[in-house]
């Protein structure tokens, strides 16, 4: 019916917001990283929690690693201006 549609536009709508995110990563790391994130756990825990199973994992996994890049990035510049 017309709910599993929505369900399924909804679901592609967040999967194209998690590839965006990992393009705007590669610039901007924490933008990215965050839209990567919420989106692809917004799909995970509302549309469908299969999403994470096997190589489904590894989307999160970079988002998380582009959140830690950044933040390192932080640190060694707070440590330079000491």
């Amino acid at each position: 019916g017309s709910l599993h549609s929505m369900h399924d536009r909804l679901g592609f709508a967040l999967m194209l917001a998690w590839l965006l995110g990992l393009a705007l990563a590669w610039k901007w790391e924490l933008a990215g990283g965050t839209l990567m994130l919420m989106a692809i756990l917004t799909q995970a825990f509302f549309i469908n929690p299969r999403v994470l199973d096997s190589l489904g994992m590894l989307p999160p996994i970079t988002a998380v690693l582009f959140l830690f890049c950044w933040w390192l990035g932080r640190q060694s510049s707070q440590a330079q201006s000491l």
